[in-house]
């Protein structure tokens, strides 16, 4: 019993971990979003997540002088997808997520997207894969829609600071950013289950992200303005990087220990987290729709994850 306890309490920090690193991630990216353009944004915090996974495919060849783990990378067949989930990942899911913090702050773009993840895997599980959306998944659903209507309402009502024009395009771009993380999800799952490792897919889609993020940047606002961002900016989107890398790994063992409901319910807190950073650290407006957009946002996501959990384990 003891052993246990002990394993509990190890999860629960683990998952707590994962939490503040991701919450630390929104943080440091609001901070540089104002003077930095969203895709060299995305090109930096990618970096140190690019260098680990090379350095896990590369290491054994330099150090061991062992080619075959080179073998290891994944048959071209699986090339495609994994540079979708790239682009996906990268431009869509965190250049997205950047434009809506420089547009919205944190209170607005960390519920909305994380929200759009849940119900966007959902939906494209039903359209594209026949997945059955049983009661609870659509209530979950409806509730995530209702505190997008609310937290729009609260980013643009009285108290806020905002005109409607950049709350919608804040919105949007949050939609976008989530709807784009769920779909390379749901291909980057096909993918592992295939057999490819995780290490060796994150290599492919990490340098993908990179590319494509540099090649928009310049296309935007040119080298010139790209090496011309502060050290500041660049320091924080460097430590976004590896505060991702840690929230990975927290994740990850987390779920060794507990079960993933325990894992995501604390790890979800970032949303409040974030939303309560916005309210501190940079003074954005919680008004009175913001708050019941938050509360529903965390509601409509413990329906949707006790509901894939149930599923889960009642395919086992």
């Amino acid at each position: 019993q003891m052993t246990n306890d002990r394993a509990d309490l190890r999860g629960m920090l683990w998952a707590a971990v994962a939490a503040l690193a991701s919450t630390a991630t929104n943080v440091l990216l609001r901070a540089a979003a104002p003077e930095t353009d969203p895709f060299f944004a995305t090109f930096l915090r990618t970096l140190p997540m690019m260098i680990y996974t090379w350095a896990v495919v590369l290491l054994p060849v330099v150090l061991r002088r062992d080619s075959a783990s080179l073998g290891l990378l994944p048959h071209l067949r699986y090339w495609p997808p994994l540079i979708a989930i790239g682009l996906l990942h990268n431009v869509g899911g965190n250049g997205g997520f950047q434009i809506a913090l420089t547009l919205g702050g944190l209170a607005l773009a960390t519920p909305v997207t994380h929200g759009a993840v849940l119900w966007s895997v959902a939906l494209l599980g039903w359209f594209f894969l026949g997945e059955r959306i049983t009661k609870m998944v659509a209530v979950g659903i409806m509730l995530l829609f209702a505190a997008l209507v609310l937290l729009a309402a609260g980013a643009w009502g009285d108290g806020a600071q905002l005109p409607g024009i950049v709350v919608a395009g804040a919105a949007l771009a949050s939609i976008v950013s989530g709807v784009s993380y769920g779909s390379g999800n749901v291909i980057f799952r096909r993918a592992l289950v295939g057999g490819v490792s995780a290490e060796h897919a994150l290599a492919i889609f990490t340098l993908t992200g990179m590319v494509s993020t540099a090649a928009i940047a310049a296309l935007r606002v040119g080298p010139a303005d790209m090496l011309a961002t502060s050290p500041n900016a660049t320091l924080w989107l460097l430590a976004a990087g590896v505060a991702t890398a840690v929230s990975y790994v927290a994740f990850a063992k987390a779920l060794q220990l507990i079960t993933v409901v325990r894992v995501s319910s604390i790890v979800s807190s970032q949303i409040s987290l974030s939303a309560l950073a916005g309210l501190l650290i940079f003074s954005e407006p919680l008004t009175a729709p913001l708050l019941a957009g938050l509360a529903l946002t965390i509601v409509g996501v413990a329906f949707i994850q006790r509901q894939q959990v149930g599923a889960s384990q009642s395919n086992r």
